[in-house]
């Protein structure tokens, strides 16, 4: 732009597809459909505005990425299949842990770094705010998984259509997770994890020459996650169940169903040396010591906005509880738990709480190199 200002944009695009094929061995055979297709797309754009003066100078990031993963069923959507007969199983149908299951991230991160040149000092002051939206979709066994005892059994209900009514043909097991929210079946329900993230940063650090053949380098940053979405509150866990859990013993930290953790400030000190032992770089020692914290990983955050209790249900039934369980072979019609005699009422199901005062993971690293 000028002798102090240059102006750099940048974009990258990445496509990827992996197949995961089920293996087979001496004891199972797992047909083609019964494997995972994974395509992942990947935008990220960057805007880099560096500006340098006689004794300062600053560097401004804006970048945006978007990442779409979207695990599905390789080949055409069908029921999943167990056929267990003498020692071996086969496996059929759609890969029962792909069938609902997506993942949208979309990240803004704002990073400036602004250096002061004062003698022996290079003092550095930035700020780093990243925000997240995600939208993380994932209900095993959504088009539903059916057990049989032998391939005689699985024939018998697939020649006529249904066994008959004593159930001695149809399946030994069936299980399906499903949405609450909507009669969406597959990927686009809206019972999935959907929240937003803001992890902001500030920090401040010192590199002092002390002489021509010794550098130490010391700083402090300060980090601040904050989770912008509470999840949907399971009234009845907060009133009924959380006080039979304290009544036996256990103590919930604070956890409550609806509730994330407590926005808390992470500091991390940092120090660390170079020493030129000869004074032409031919031989070095560095080392340091510092605090890092560590980003956390989505999945964790997430299992609280769809694990609770209230956006996805299921169903688990096996014929020696008296179920019969003919064979439903359109995927997007399956059974939910009112077909057994059960209840699709909201309050059932895995919770995932966070304790009140949960804090992302801190690390004590050290190192030195010769």
């Amino acid at each position: 732009i000028s002798q102090h200002h240059k102006l750099m944009v940048r974009h990258s695009y990445t496509s990827l597809k992996a197949e995961k094929v089920g293996a087979s061995s001496s004891r199972s055979l797992s047909f083609q459909n019964n494997s995972q297709y994974f395509p992942s797309i990947t935008n990220s754009s960057s805007l880099e505005l560096k500006s340098n003066f006689n004794n300062f100078s600053n560097s401004l990031i804006v970048g945006f990425t978007s990442v779409r993963d979207d695990r599905d069923p390789l080949g055409q959507n069908f029921p999943a299949l167990r056929i267990y007969d003498g020692a071996g199983t086969l496996y059929a149908g759609s890969e029962p842990y792909s069938t609902a299951n997506g993942l949208d991230q979309d990240v803004l991160t704002v990073n400036d770094n602004f250096t002061l040149y004062k003698g022996k000092h290079t003092l550095t002051f930035g700020v780093n705010i990243e925000f997240s939206h995600t939208y993380n979709l994932f209900m095993r066994k959504n088009f539903g998984e059916y057990r049989y005892g032998s391939i005689d059994d699985f024939l018998t209900v697939n020649g006529t259509g249904f066994a008959d009514t004593t159930g001695v043909a149809s399946a030994i097991q069936y299980e399906r997770g499903y949405s609450l929210v909507d009669d969406i079946t597959g990927d686009g329900s809206k019972a999935a994890a959907i929240f937003s993230m803001l992890q902001w940063g500030i920090y401040a650090q010192d590199e002092i020459q002390v002489n021509d053949n010794f550098k130490v380098t010391a700083g402090l940053r300060i980090d601040m996650p904050m989770f912008l979405t509470n999840p949907k509150e399971d009234a009845h866990f907060n009133t009924v169940t959380k006080g039979i859990i304290e009544a036996a013993g256990w103590d919930m930290l604070g956890a409550k169903a609806g509730k994330m953790p407590k926005s808390a400030l992470m500091f991390s000190p940092r120090v660390g040396f170079n020493w030129d032992v000869t004074g032409d770089e031919s031989f070095q020692v560095r080392g340091g010591l510092g605090i890092f914290t560590s980003r956390i990983p989505l999945v964790w955050p997430g299992g609280s906005y769809t694990n609770n209790g209230l956006a996805i249900g299921g169903v688990y039934t096996k014929s020696s509880w008296g179920s019969y369980i003919p064979f439903q072979k359109a995927w997007d019609q399956q059974y939910k738990n009112v077909d057994f005699g059960g209840t699709d009422a909201p309050y059932g199901g895995q919770v995932d709480l966070f304790s009140r005062n949960f804090k992302f993971l801190q690390v004590l690293d050290r190192k030195s190199v010769v």
